[in-house]
């Protein structure tokens, strides 16, 4: 996982982090930092997730990293969280299946270490 400990918002960030997610400035740059830090990459998608995230990459070019968290879709660029986009219902249960399979691999690498 990435270490980084500030993420900046854009003005349309939190517009939308309000809008599509209910919160405010403090609680959206919180989310901000756990979605930069803990969801899923590009790397770890497959299938139809994948081509979708490559589409909102080459429709959105100032982004340049996409994280899934929960149901939602961050768009950074660098440090700077541009927006935020609702996952489509139909992406859900693969998302669900790609973030448990993930922290069951995280479980066992920290019992080998163990």
């Amino acid at each position: 996982m990435e270490q980084i400990t500030e993420i900046k918002l854009s003005h349309h960030a939190k517009k939308r982090m309000k809008e599509r997610c209910g919160l405010n400035k403090k609680a959206a740059e919180r989310l901000a930092i756990i979605a930069f830090t803990q969801g899923l990459t590009h790397a770890e998608l497959r299938g139809r997730v994948k081509r979708y995230v490559d589409y909102l990459y080459l429709k959105e070019q100032r982004a340049n990293a996409i994280k899934i968290y929960g149901n939602e879709i961050f768009l950074f660029r660098g440090n700077m969280l541009i927006t935020v986009l609702d996952l489509p219902s139909r992406f859900t249960r693969s998302v669900q299946q790609l973030s448990k399979k993930r922290h069951s691999e995280q479980e066992k690498k920290r019992m080998i270490d163990d």
